[in-house]
């Protein structure tokens, strides 16, 4: 069964809506096929290989830099990160650096400790 997760989200330039993809937070392949009350996006194993082409050609990858490492190790100091939080640090940490304020997500709770970020959730932003 598909989540109500697997509608379209348009990005438009003019309302400052550009989709950012970070190299360590690839995680369609991940999210895609869990169900939807696993914060998943309940496509089958199939839909799931064939999303991360056509979801990556509307995205622009910004690289990993060198500086991530100390930024994030920053946030995880100053914000007292433990465990698996430290991923959410690390994208901070990157879209900081990137001056990104905005992370599209699921979890957006796991981002309320950081003043500097707005975390959405996708029905908050579905076209």
């Amino acid at each position: 069964m598909r989540s109500s997760h697997s509608r379209s989200f348009e990005a438009d330039p003019a309302k400052g809506r550009r989709l950012l993809l970070f190299p360590k937070h690839r995680r369609i392949l991940k999210c895609g096929n869990a169900s939807a009350d696993r914060n998943g996006l309940g496509f089958s194993h199939e839909e799931v290989l064939q999303e991360p082409g056509s979801i990556e050609k509307l995205l622009t990858l910004l690289p990993d830099v060198p500086a991530t490492c100390t930024a994030w190790k920053d946030i995880v100091t100053d914000h007292k990160v433990q465990g698996v939080k430290v991923y959410d640090a690390r994208l901070v940490a990157t879209m900081n650096i990137y001056a990104v304020e905005s992370v599209l997500t699921f979890n957006a709770a796991d981002f309320k400790r950081y003043s500097n970020i707005t975390a959405l959730h996708p029905s908050a932003v579905l076209a």
